[in-house]
């Protein structure tokens, strides 16, 4: 029983010395991202939070990383990969930009409009049309032709 009394006794005084440091230890962080002291420094910084409060991708607005590529590309172009015996979209090439977590696509040459939804991965929608600020974008994707070259393989395409 006595081993009981101890480690209470320890429990105890180390609640103790946590409280105590806690209420010496000083908390007024210098945080540079949330209270700017020199504009010099932090202008940087500051555009950046801007954009990102704007909406805009952080990484695509940021330096390229030790880690990899920096910028995802914003269009994709290539061919459709499906069962070549029973579809129609087999082989035929495509254009695609992305949009608010979701992939528009444009089936060249058919005058068909597809939509992939953020969790979708090989499934697809057709729809009637595109909003008009993809449309401007699939266009502007078209006449650079800078668009990553991609084939993209849908196993299901909803009508």
């Amino acid at each position: 029983m006595k081993d009981v009394y101890k480690g209470i006794t320890l429990l105890l005084l180390a609640g103790v010395a946590s409280v105590i440091s806690l209420s010496v230890d000083d908390r007024h962080w210098n945080m540079p991202f949330v209270k700017f002291d020199s504009a010099t420094e932090n202008t940087e910084i500051s555009g950046i939070q801007t954009q990102i409060l704007a909406g805009l991708d952080p990484s695509t607005i940021t330096q390229p990383t030790a880690a990899g590529k920096g910028a995802l590309p914003t269009c994709f172009q290539g061919k459709i990969a499906r069962d070549k015996s029973t579809d129609l979209f087999s082989g035929v090439g495509y254009l695609s930009v992305k949009a608010f977590d979701e992939m528009y696509i444009e089936v060249k040459g058919k005058d068909i409009y597809l939509l992939r939804g953020a969790f979708e991965t090989q499934s697809a929608s057709v729809i009637a049309q595109l909003p008009d600020d993809v449309m401007q974008r699939i266009e502007t994707a078209a006449s650079d032709m800078k668009c990553a070259k991609v084939d993209m393989y849908l196993a299901k395409i909803k009508p």
